[in-house]
């Protein structure tokens, strides 16, 4: 990973640690284990754009990676993109996965644009639907149910 830009770092619960970067998304087996290794996922794997931002674990067990060019799901040792059928467009740069607690799927965009996957179809949501214009890096929820989200202009609840 050395001179490429890392995006993150996710600990699963095993002790496995992912890291999105600009060069694809790397994985390093959890310390302890003899076959500990780090190891690339790139367009071998399916990705088609490997400049990752964002990933997340699902509390189902899927995990979703978030690139430049659009959203993937890993399934066994490869990556699957997210289906334009289901209203996500699959050149989007995705910003931040986060799961609400409804277990919808929220994801922000580089192109300011916000979308929530309700288990069938995915919703955009823009300036046109009142949101403020905003490239979102980071999403939370506090204790009263708000989502908040922060980006290069500032902060939206």
């Amino acid at each position: 990973m050395a001179g490429t830009q890392i995006n993150g770092i996710v600990r699963e619960a095993d002790g496995t640690l992912w890291f999105p970067t600009m060069d694809g998304l790397f994985r390093l087996d959890h310390e302890g284990r003899p076959d500990q290794s780090l190891r690339r996922y790139g367009q071998a794997e399916g990705l088609a754009d490997v400049r990752a931002r964002a990933i997340l674990r699902l509390r189902d067990g899927r995990m979703l990676v978030g690139t430049e060019g659009g959203l993937f799901e890993l399934h066994g040792d490869r990556f699957l993109a997210s289906s334009e059928k289901t209203g996500l467009p699959h050149d989007i740069d995705i910003t931040r996965i986060h799961q609400l607690p409804s277990g919808a799927i929220a994801v922000g965009t580089f192109s300011e644009q916000f979308y929530v996957f309700d288990g069938q179809r995915w919703n955009r949501f823009g300036s046109e639907q009142g949101m403020p214009n905003n490239a979102t890096f980071f999403m939370t929820e506090d204790d009263r149910g708000y989502l908040w989200m922060a980006g290069i202009r500032g902060i939206v609840r």
